[in-house]
């Protein structure tokens, strides 16, 4: 039972790891675009709040919130799924 819990608490890790490399990954883009949070709330006709929400590490985005603001600073996101059990 214990390995079994510890390879749900290693597939928990490893899922959380993911989404916040891909939110830092996002957000290295707007600033290495030297974007300011203001104007990719004013292209993606959102409140600039939001944009500062979706950036914070702990926020829960929608994919459509992620595609657009990936889109809005010219990446690409791919998702995958790998089968672990």
């Amino acid at each position: 039972m214990t390995d079994d819990r510890d390879t749900a608490f290693n597939l928990a890790d490893a899922l959380a790891d993911q989404e916040i490399q891909l939110k830092e990954k996002l957000v290295a883009a707007r600033k290495a675009l030297r974007f300011e949070q203001a104007e990719i709330a004013e292209w993606m006709r959102v409140d600039v709040h939001t944009i500062a929400e979706f950036e914070r590490l702990d926020s829960n985005p929608t994919l459509s919130m992620i595609r657009n603001y990936a889109f809005m600073v010219g990446c690409l996101v791919k998702y995958d799924v790998e089968v672990t059990q």
